[in-house]
């Protein structure tokens, strides 16, 4: 790992993009056909967002195929009970926490390679480098966050939804929410500090 100067944000990956997060089309007044098919377009959309989102709470990559899959039915099943006046990835990422959580019930191990860079901009290898460098730190910080503490960071801090889309995400008032990223911050900035600490006595 490399030192990286800055805040803590810093090394925190920008917002995934989606339609989600975006005002939702009025679908009201749309046929029935054609109202299932934009509501599959929007989640094809937020399949990034889907895969960052497990593999942020640590499933094994053989899981995570599982679980994406298991969100898409949930949501095929439910997708009546769908509000089409509010975004789609809050609700998609409340199914996905619930069937992680329930995976990881199972014992599991946790994911061990490292994430993904979300920016596939061409650039310079020592930027790769850092970036490479940056996500695998937020991964091994994010494991020490107790799951439901992890869920709301990873929903809030990385992908931009608000307090109140988290709070129906994950069901619980956003007191609740609130607490949990304060403690989460808190914990996800130790791990980092340590992290940093121990990479500047390597190179020392």
């Amino acid at each position: 790992m490399v030192l990286l100067a800055g805040r803590l944000p810093d090394i925190l990956p920008a917002p995934l993009a989606g339609t989600g997060l975006g005002k939702p089309r009025d679908l009201a007044g749309l046929p029935t056909p054609q109202r299932e098919d934009d509501l599959l377009g929007r989640f094809a959309a937020e399949m990034s967002f889907l895969y960052g989102f497990v593999e942020r709470m640590g499933l094994v990559p053989a899981d995570r195929d599982d679980i994406i899959q298991e969100v898409f039915l949930v949501f095929h099943r439910r997708r009546a009970d769908f509000d089409h006046s509010r975004p789609l990835r809050p609700w998609l990422a409340g199914i996905a926490y619930r069937l992680t959580l329930a995976q990881r019930r199972t014992g599991r191990e946790l994911a061990s390679d490292t994430l993904d860079p979300t920016d596939e901009r061409s650039q310079s290898p020592e930027q790769d480098y850092v970036e490479r460098e940056s996500a695998e730190m937020v991964r091994v910080a994010l494991q020490k966050l107790p799951p439901k503490q992890r869920a709301v960071f990873i929903m809030h801090e990385i992908a931009g939804l608000d307090v109140v889309e988290v709070a129906r995400a994950v069901g619980v008032p956003r007191f609740t929410v609130y607490s949990r990223l304060r403690e989460g911050r808190r914990a996800f900035s130790a791990a980092v500090k340590r992290l940093l600490e121990k990479d500047t006595v390597h190179e020392s």
